[in-house]
């Protein structure tokens, strides 16, 4: 699910790869669902040019939806496409489930994508106003805390199988904590890592 600058929402189809845009208000599907064919559908982001992204978690893709002009680009980003998250200068971040990170402008265009020691099977991302990266490593149970530059600042351990990220109006960290249904919060203040 993503949400626009009009409190629409935009939800995707793993299965079937169809994103459909709905009504904030009402509910109502607003227009013909979007077929971004077997690149997507996993995850989804609205940019601040209301722009959709969306991951592939089975395959390697990013694809890029600009409603505005009904243009479709697809990234081949690297392996299981996941996590998605966008910072104050418009980047992209998507985190990959062979623990890496790639970095895209917000054309689309390739950045970099690093390999980091962060932890095992990286989830969740999000980025903090400060644009430091936060990505919830499930099969090592912390959450890592990256540089824009993608250089990793250190490793917070949280309960088990962190997978959703999320920053609040306060600038804290949220994961969510798959194996041990639990949440845990992390003052990025507080110390050097949390």
């Amino acid at each position: 699910i993503a949400v626009d600058a009009n409190n629409d929402v935009w939800i995707g189809g793993f299965g079937n790869k169809l994103h459909q845009k709905h009504n904030g208000t009402t509910g109502a599907a607003m227009g013909a669902a979007v077929n971004l064919g077997s690149n997507s559908g996993y995850g989804g982001l609205i940019d601040g040019n209301g722009v959709l992204w969306s991951a592939g978690w089975s395959n390697s893709s990013l694809s890029r939806y600009d409603p505005a002009t009904g243009i479709e680009t697809n990234h081949n980003v690297g392996g299981g496409s996941y996590g998605l998250a966008v910072d104050s200068k418009g980047n992209i971040y998507n985190t990959h489930l062979n623990n890496t990170v790639t970095k895209l402008a917000p054309d689309g265009t390739l950045i970099w994508t690093k390999a980091y020691a962060g932890g095992a099977s990286n989830r969740g991302i999000a980025v903090t106003p400060d644009d430091n990266l936060w990505i919830g490593n499930s099969g090592s149970n912390t959450v890592s805390r990256l540089n824009s530059d993608g250089i990793l600042i250190g490793n917070i351990v949280v309960e088990s199988g962190p997978m959703g990220i999320s920053v609040d109006s306060k600038g804290k960290v949220w994961a969510t904590n798959y194996n041990s249904n639990s949440v845990s919060r992390i003052d990025p203040n507080a110390g050097a890592f949390g």
